[in-house]
């Protein structure tokens, strides 16, 4: 009998083999692969929340002590890329020299289809 003096590599059995083995492996991440790409998408309409709420505090600081009284409980909603955010404040009058004023950015989770809240508060002084 001939025999083949230089038998090296792989059989194509042991090929698929390998194959169906990996494939299994990669299976079992796609889970955890799905649930990054949730996290990252909560995470990135709460950065738009709180850029949003940035923007709506620095508004308000450029307002005058005295017009703090004019923009009592207020309420705006907005849509910004796709989602809808809702903007509640108002001024709590802790003194005659001080107010409080509570600003509210609510927005829903995309999955759980929850409100979330963010919430700031602004001291301002005569």
């Amino acid at each position: 009998m001939d025999k083949v003096a230089n038998n090296k590599g792989f059989t194509i059995i042991e090929l698929l083999v390998a194959l169906v083995i990996f494939s299994i492996a990669m299976l079992g991440l796609i889970p955890g692969v799905i649930n990054v790409i949730k996290i990252n998408k909560k995470n990135e309409i709460r950065d738009k929340a709180t850029r949003l709420l940035s923007q709506k505090k620095s508004e308000l600081y450029q307002q005058s002590f005295d017009n703090f009284s004019s923009i009592n409980n207020f309420t705006a909603t907005i849509n910004y890329d796709n989602h809808t955010f809702v903007y509640t404040y108002w001024v709590d009058n802790e003194s005659a020299s001080l107010k409080k004023t509570i600003l509210n950015l609510t927005y829903q989770d995309p999955y759980s289809k929850d409100n979330r809240t963010i919430t700031s508060i602004i001291y301002l002084r005569k």
